[in-house]
């Protein structure tokens, strides 16, 4: 029996050696929890907790996984890496193509919730790392799953690994089109390649920009209005518009002590602590008012504590919406990094007759949240905050900005450029 433990070693390092073949399931390719117990997924840079899950391939950059299991026993999970293309399709590449290192590794880094009504475990995960680092530049896919079984996924978490190859200027400015002046925002682009050698621009790069992290509207794919030697200029008057909307709605449930601002009522019926947030009002045509928020995350916070990601309990939080009738082949969803961006049963409002609103209840860890209410209709591309929270050029959204290259006869888009831009900072021409 004293060999027993050596022999489940030796078939553990042999699993981790397999490399991740086959087909990849349509779920895996973006963010999603896959577990019911799985709770609050953060991927950041190690160091900027708010910051995007973006790195510098061949540099000091780090991303750090943390999510939370209710239970009170330790899982087994196994994380590895799916290489894209730029749109978030599998490349087809083999790991050992682009990973340096084992292609799969064991998350062990976990800790047990302290004082806490809710038992769970807080897992972390930083890398690159000794184990797994990157040899290619492109989109990625973080897949964990559980007891090496790759048949069950825990989650999924898409990240990008860039190349700082190119010169990306952005200037953000109210749209030339009449009609979006006031409500949209308009994000020139200019590209200085250098020395970098593209033969034909047209066809071989794909600018890619999105707003405050989500993926649901994104410009995918936006092709150089004009070519001046080594410059590349996307100064288009449409392609490259998004509305303003509002800033992000916000509650603080940094402690359970007190109701803070938007907070109706805080209630404890073992074993959940129970917050009721204020109804959220119609915020469309009642014009642009400036609040701080931070563009659609939460930050893990709590004040009765010193370690957040141990010490902060779970609470079921209430959202309502009052309306007099449900709205007509449309649905309203609670949107942000709280329900990682999806339009799905977890984010659905559903419509009350007896109370003439609707409701949703998150579970969710203590902290600062920021969320909109949307809107989707069936065969819509995007959900839709305006019709809610209306639309206003002056609002401050971050745009993240990448660029892709595939020459001809490559095998994956190498992502050469990367950069963040906020309206409200440098490259801002509102007047």
């Amino acid at each position: 029996m004293r060999f027993l433990p050596v022999i489940t070693a030796f078939l553990a390092w042999g699993i981790l050696c397999i490399p991740l073949t086959g087909q990849v399931s349509p779920e895996w390719l973006e963010d999603r929890i896959h577990r019911d117990n799985i709770h609050t997924v953060i991927l950041s840079p190690a160091d900027r907790e708010l910051g995007y899950p973006v790195m510098e391939l061949g540099s000091s950059d780090r991303l750090t996984l943390k999510f939370d299991e209710l239970t009170d026993q330790p899982g087994t999970y196994t994380y590895t890496f799916i290489h894209c293309d730029a749109y978030w399709q599998p490349s087809g590449l083999s790991p050992y193509e682009f990973l340096d290192g084992f292609t799969e590794d064991q998350i062990q880094d976990y800790r047990f919730s302290f004082n806490t009504t809710v038992d769970y475990i807080h897992y972390s995960l930083t890398f690159p790392n000794e184990q797994i680092d990157f040899r290619l530049s492109g989109n990625y896919i973080l897949l964990v799953y559980q007891d090496y079984d790759r048949s069950k996924p825990v989650l999924t978490r898409r990240f990008s690994v860039y190349e700082n190859l190119v010169q990306i200027s952005p200037e953000i400015k109210p749209p030339v089109l009449t009609e979006l002046n006031r409500s949209g925002q308009e994000i020139d682009v200019q590209v200085n390649l250098g020395s970098y050698p593209v033969r034909d621009p047209m066809d071989e790069l794909h600018l890619v920009i999105r707003q405050n992290g989500r993926w649901d509207n994104a410009v995918m794919g936006l092709k150089p209005l004009f070519i001046r030697g080594s410059s590349l200029s996307y100064d288009h008057n449409n392609e490259n518009v998004f509305p303003g909307i509002n800033e992000f709605r916000y509650f603080d449930i940094r402690s359970f002590r007190y109701q803070s601002e938007y907070v109706r009522n805080i209630d404890y019926r073992a074993p959940w602590y129970y917050v009721e947030l204020a109804p959220c009002r119609e915020r469309a045509g009642k014009g642009y008012f400036s609040d701080p928020e931070i563009n659609g995350k939460f930050s893990i916070e709590v004040q009765e504590g010193h370690h957040p990601h141990t010490d902060a309990d779970y609470a079921r939080v209430f959202f309502s919406y009052p309306a007099a009738f449900p709205f007509r082949n449309t649905d309203l969803f609670v949107m942000g990094n709280l329900t990682d961006w999806q339009l799905s049963k977890r984010s659905k409002m559903v419509y009350s007759e007896s109370r003439n609103q609707y409701e949703l209840t998150l579970l969710l860890k203590q902290g600062y949240y920021n969320y909109w209410l949307v809107t989707w209709s069936p065969g819509e591309r995007s959900a839709d905050p305006s019709p809610i929270e209306g639309s206003y050029y002056e609002t401050e959204n971050d745009y993240q900005i990448y660029l892709y290259h595939r020459p001809s006869g490559a095998r994956y888009d190498r992502l050469i450029g990367y950069t963040l831009a906020n309206s409200q900072g440098p490259g801002r021409n509102f007047r």
